[in-house]
């Protein structure tokens, strides 16, 4: 997926976290450089990748000049931006003419298959995506980035699928996606109880020990052309 953006010159990662994908990325890139508003997770990115570039800075402010990109690639970053459409044009003004900006994101009615599956446990996370929403996140932005880009000045925008599948793997490799600890930041603040919460452990814990269990996930890459 990463390879099909074939660049060779400055590729910018909004939202790089501690640059887990921005280093993947060195391999397609002359220069690195990663955009990142939380100073712990910006400081553990520099420590990680001495030869990339890294600011603190918010996707709808980029701090870097006009047509100075080759590529700018946002991974799960949209979803949570109370104003995504001032990140895509941002990234369309840093790009120079025929840059690509490539946003993976997922959206709430696609997100993938699990079995076993458990209702409850889709209801709390239905509370939690809600909650996402009035905060100014949207988890359903998969379905609205492409009109969002082509509304930010981008040229033959596409939004592709993709899926991968613990046949593949392990389920292990699947744990930062489906494990309810990161259902603990909606219980710290009060959009689920601690019953929620507790029953969701309960249904991963019965999920991971089923010989059977298996977990396919899916999500859009949205791009766009400057």
């Amino acid at each position: 997926m990463l390879r099909d953006l074939g660049v060779a010159g400055a590729v910018v990662e909004i939202g790089c976290g501690s640059g887990a994908l921005l280093g993947r990325l060195a391999e397609l890139a002359e220069t690195l450089v990663g955009i990142e508003p939380d100073a712990e997770l910006a400081a553990i990115a520099r420590e990680r990748l001495a030869a990339a570039e890294i600011r603190e800075a918010r996707a709808e402010a980029l701090p870097l000049a006009d047509g100075s990109a080759d590529a700018v690639v946002a991974r799960y970053v949209f979803q949570h931006l109370p104003d995504p459409g001032a990140a895509a044009r941002e990234a369309r003004r840093v790009l120079r003419p025929g840059g690509v900006l490539a946003a993976i994101e997922v959206d709430g009615q696609l997100w993938g298959i699990a079995e076993p599956s458990f209702p409850e446990v889709a209801a709390i996370h239905a509370k939690v995506w809600l909650a996402q929403r009035g905060r100014g996140g949207d988890r359903m932005i998969g379905r609205r980035l492409p009109k969002l880009l082509r509304e930010a000045g981008f040229d033959d925008v596409r939004a592709t699928l993709y899926g991968y599948s613990s046949e593949d793997g392990d389920l292990d490799a699947f744990a930062a996606h489906l494990d309810p600890v990161q259902l603990e930041p909606a219980f710290a603040d009060g959009t689920i109880t601690a019953g929620e919460l507790a029953a969701a452990h309960a249904a991963y814990r019965r999920f991971r020990a089923d010989p059977d269990a298996f977990v396919v996930l899916a999500g859009l890459v949205v791009s766009g052309r400057a």
